[in-house]
């Protein structure tokens, strides 16, 4: 039996290194991710992670973090989601455990920015969870401010990802279907 918020989750993301090593950056990092206790499938385009939300999330961060070299500037886009039409309600091995990859991650700290935006597709309130949203990320330290269709993320890699896993806590406990979008950034060259 899935513990409370093991939801079914999926998260779609696609790493973008500035580097002329970008194949090997990308593939290395997919490779080094332990993905047994979440579906996964490389594109053209992305990959995709469906599972239960503490091995989806576990899993993007691992990929990230292991893609950053220090002095390369690189990107991930990701979207979470939760009720998306025919998403499949279990992960595939086990409901509950130690995230595969936080052993290997879990120590590995360097600063990043990011920014997060909340859609509600299911007629819930927008509003209230944009407002939750900014009082998350401002407890846990990591606001650097808010745009009209976001908010601004900066701190270490460890507080900015567990910004967006309690953002995806909370979003999956109170709506039925959403979308958290987010961008992730390294050695950005205008930050």
């Amino acid at each position: 039996m899935p513990l409370p918020d093991h939801v079914p989750m999926s998260c779609r993301f696609t790493l973008s290194p500035m580097s002329d090593r970008f194949v090997d950056i990308i593939l290395g990092a997919i490779e080094k991710v332990d993905t047994h206790m979440v579906r996964s499938k490389t594109g053209k385009l992305s990959t995709m992670y469906e599972g239960l939300r503490p091995y989806v999330e576990d899993g993007v961060k691992a990929c990230f973090i292991h893609a950053y070299r220090p002095g390369v500037h690189m990107t991930m886009e990701a979207v979470y989601s939760k009720g998306w039409p025919g998403e499949k309600p279990e992960g595939p091995e086990a409901e509950e455990g130690e995230a595969p990859n936080a052993g290997a991650v879990g120590q590995v700290h360097f600063p990043m920015a990011a920014k997060m935006s909340l859609y509600v597709m299911d007629g819930g309130e927008w509003a209230k969870g944009r407002e939750t949203l900014e009082g998350l990320a401002r407890e846990l330290g990591v606001l650097e401010g808010e745009e009209p269709d976001c908010l601004v993320l900066n701190g270490d890699v460890q507080q900015v990802f567990d910004c967006v896993e309690a953002a995806n806590r909370w979003c999956a406990q109170v709506f039925g279907w959403y979308a958290l979008a987010a961008t992730f950034s390294v050695n950005s060259p205008t930050a």
